[in-house]
């Protein structure tokens, strides 16, 4: 027993050929197929598409083996795909000035798939039922966007009236400028901006959304220089601006004078406790941003160091560093007349040494590596006699490991 599927007219017609029992009648815009079931399970499975998802009827089940076609041949899943995408699921509309319609030939999931039809005449219609790529990001950066909705063939390939031309795809959604400094204007009209710091940077914004309405900004910046922040965007504030990483700012834009800003970066927050620190053994917390001095000169043991009282200094961690954390140390020396040599220990089994004895000259550094052994929860810095020796300032320090690990 078979099953023919057919176009009459404007309708789709199933017709059970044993018993020539119209098993269907209905206008072929309203009714598609489920694409995963004809994969799947060989399955044709045609729905209602203007009824919601949660209440959609299916007419029919039909097995692909007993579906045939108009000249009675069985389909198979490339010609009912081809039938269907022909055929089913869209809505001729009128063109309001010669009476006449259009006629959508073509339906399918996504670009990818419409680019591989070939059309046979340029204006030949399809349409696209899911959108493909980042919106905002444009050819020049290496991304392509296609809408969902309705293409044209015009001779060459596929085009949509959002992504025919690729200068309308560059009319800047995102705004790229790789030497930032000084001010900065965040114009509001734009969707979002990837900035390379070459400087310090303050940043205003322009062009706010009109009165009742919100939008979400992202910024995408890097570089190692101060970044300062409309007043009203610090206002709710999660995260902070670390300028050795990508650093993600989503500004969320609710009212005048009230947004949220939110700075996502690949690592966690400082983990560095925050408080004071003497120069004897006994120290509790250390402060970040403050400078401690080491002098390696008048020690003769090569791992002897003074400071004040203290051989090395430690600092006590918001969270611990355990086995297989990706971590990243910063910190800036200044003030050594030859290198600067120490490590940068954990308070783990065994001590752990997570940098190994380095030398490092005026500036500020990142240091990345993976815990091999337990670490704890405490930093400790251990200066080094390097020959000579000499005296170094270690400053803004901070520990960060690396999130979802």
């Amino acid at each position: 027993m078979s099953k023919k599927i057919e176009i009459i007219g404007q309708s789709l017609v199933i017709t059970d050929t044993l018993t020539a029992e119209v098993l269907l009648d209905v206008p072929k815009s309203e009714y598609y197929y489920r694409s995963e079931s004809l994969i799947d399970r060989s399955v044709i499975d045609l729905y209602n598409i203007d009824v919601d998802d949660n209440t959609r009827k299916n007419p029919l089940n039909i097995m692909l083996n007993e579906a045939v076609d108009i000249s009675d041949v069985v389909f198979t899943q490339a010609t009912f795909m081809d039938f269907a995408r022909t055929n089913l699921g869209f809505k001729t509309v009128s063109d309001g000035g010669s009476g006449g319609d259009i006629v959508i030939k073509y339906q399918v999931d996504d670009y990818t798939e419409l680019s591989a039809i070939t059309g046979d005449a340029s204006g030949e219609l399809a349409y696209v039922n899911e959108s493909q790529g980042t919106a905002w990001l444009p050819f020049s950066m290496g991304g392509t966007y296609y809408p969902k909705g309705i293409y044209m063939w015009n001779g060459v390939l596929w085009v949509s009236d959002r992504n025919a031309i690729a200068s309308k795809l560059e009319n800047p959604v995102i705004v790229t400028n790789a030497s930032t400094s000084g001010v900065y204007e965040i114009d509001w009209t734009k969707d979002a901006y990837y900035l390379t710091l070459t400087g310090d940077t303050t940043l205003t914004d322009i062009n706010l959304p009109s009165t009742g309405r919100t939008k979400k900004m992202q910024l995408f910046i890097t570089g190692e220089f101060a970044l300062t922040i409309p007043s009203d965007w610090a206002k709710i504030i999660t995260g902070e601006y670390v300028g050795n990483f990508m650093n993600i700012l989503t500004v969320n834009y609710i009212a005048p004078t009230l947004y949220e800003t939110i700075i996502d970066i690949p690592y966690s927050m400082n983990l560095l406790r925050n408080g004071n620190m003497t120069d004897a053994g006994n120290q509790s917390y250390w402060v970040a941003d403050a400078a401690f001095s080491f002098d390696t000169v008048n020690k003769t043991s090569s791992y002897d160091a003074t400071v004040g009282n203290a051989q090395d200094i430690s600092c006590p961690l918001s969270d611990c560093l355990t086995i297989d954390d990706d971590f990243c140390i910063s910190f800036t020396i200044a003030g050594a007349t030859t290198l600067a040599h120490f490590a940068l220990w954990g308070n783990g089994n065994g001590n752990p040494n997570l940098t190994g004895y380095k030398t490092y000259a005026n500036g500020r550094h990142h240091v990345y590596g993976t815990v091999t052994q337990k670490a704890g929860c405490t930093l400790m810095v251990k200066a080094l006699n390097s020959g000579g020796g000499t005296s170094f300032t270690i400053s803004n320090i901070a520990v960060r490991k690396r999130k979802n690990r």
